[in-house]
């Protein structure tokens, strides 16, 4: 008589709690190259705009003109970074060290030519600058199935972004203070297609994705991608109001009369964002995706509201690190929206959009507070930083919930996450 088989399965395996999510991201065979190439050609990324700036005012003569040439730099940047990203995903990642090497011999060519030329070649440079934070979210959200997985990916990204955009501008600092300028770009240029090398030979395409994307993108602006109008322009007031709030931090700081404690400020401010970022990739959140944006957006504009009480310095310290908690959450959840409701074909594409969005609703909100805190005070700044997220979270529970439950850029289970 023959024996049954034994029918009890498994119990299934439990995600993994703490820093051990972050242990299985960097494990991941593509990931544990490519996620460390993306980094260090973002820090180049980082350097360029202070470098940039300094090297213009030595040969323009004047903060004013440096200020506009980074400005040129950026816009730039921000068009050239679609254009790159939909290359990218219609020819694999070496785009992404083709569109390198431009960018180095722009800036290279920018410190050797006369004052006139300095202007056209920051374009070259800025419109050549290759999307790598978008590259590696599409590597993420291709990598990684479970979204426990995925938020603690994009939480690990947030966190390195934060750590480059400290230590960019402070190893700038120091290589203009042992050498100059034009040497803090120049070693900005080797770093950027080191980083960009490493990310491309370690986060290839399948030739099937490459097919699939070619077939696919036939107009100047895939339809998948109109549907991501909402969440741009959320991205875009999130990064206006932490352009409002560094500029308050400044014109705070000079109203206290400590000028040099505008910096500290905005690190503190800056590890509160790395804290809670940390924290918040190392478990499981009640509520959908959605739900979780909204409440994170929320607790930001009250962060942002609790400057309104900093008066001195002892005060505003910790105030700024509350500040901060919510920050890197919040743009993680942004960042997994953006990879769900993507088509697969173009994801990186999109990223390069919600990149964009960043970049100029940054922009935006230094611009607009400059001009805000120069008619009234530090307090206006914060105040309107603190109301711009109330919008944002409005626009994040209007967004219709049967379309996003109906994205092709995950599985069932990551449509169900945002749906609820």
């Amino acid at each position: 008589m023959s024996t049954a088989p034994d029918q009890t399965s498994a119990p299934p395996v439990a995600d993994p709690v703490g820093v051990r999510r972050y242990l299985v991201v960097v494990s991941h065979p593509t990931i544990r190259w490519a996620f460390p190439g993306s980094l260090i050609a973002r820090l180049t990324q980082t350097m360029v705009p202070l470098a940039l700036l300094l090297f213009a005012q030595e040969h323009l003569g004047g903060l004013g003109a440096g200020g506009a040439v980074v400005a040129v730099y950026a816009v730039t940047a921000s068009f050239g970074f679609v254009v790159i990203g939909r290359m990218v995903d219609r020819r694999g990642p070496y785009v992404l060290v083709i569109a390198a090497v431009i960018n180095a011999a722009g800036i290279i060519a920018l410190v050797v030519v006369p004052a006139p030329f300095i202007w056209p070649l920051a374009a070259v440079a800025g419109v050549s600058t290759p999307p790598l934070g978008a590259a590696i979210r599409s590597v993420f959200i291709r990598s990684f199935g479970k979204p426990s997985e995925r938020a603690s990916a994009l939480s690990l990204d947030t966190i390195g972004t934060e750590v480059m955009f400290i230590g960019g501008p402070a190893l700038v600092a120091a290589l203009v203070v042992v050498a100059s300028p034009m040497t803090a770009l120049l070693i900005a240029v080797v770093v950027g297609l080191v980083g960009a090398g490493l990310f491309a030979a370690t986060a290839g395409w399948s030739k099937g994705e490459q097919i699939r994307a070619t077939t696919r993108h036939r107009r100047l602006l895939d339809r998948g991608l109109l549907s991501l109008a909402p969440l741009l322009l959320i991205v875009a007031l999130q990064m206006a109001a932490v352009g409002f709030i560094e500029v308050g931090i400044i014109a705070r700081a000079i109203e206290l009369g400590s000028t040099s404690a505008a910096g500290v400020l905005l690190a503190v401010w800056a590890a509160g964002s790395v804290a809670g970022g940390l924290a918040f990739g190392t478990r499981d959140w009640p509520g959908g995706i959605r739900r979780q944006c909204g409440v994170l957006l929320g607790l930001t504009g009250l962060g942002f509201c609790t400057l309104l009480t900093g008066q001195n310095l002892v005060v505003l310290y910790p105030l700024m690190f509350l500040a901060g908690l919510a920050i890197s959450p919040a743009a993680a959840t942004l960042a997994t929206i953006c990879g769900l409701l993507a088509p697969a074909h173009c994801r990186t594409e999109a990223f390069t959009w919600l990149a964009s969005a960043t970049g100029l609703g940054g922009a935006g909100g230094y611009a607009l507070g400059g001009v805000l805190v120069s008619q009234t005070n530090a307090g206006t700044a914060f105040l309107v930083a603190a109301a711009i997220p109330v919008l944002a979270v409005v626009l994040v529970l209007t967004l219709p919930a049967r379309r996003l439950s109906g994205v092709t850029g995950g599985g069932a289970e990551d449509g169900a996450l945002l749906h609820r």
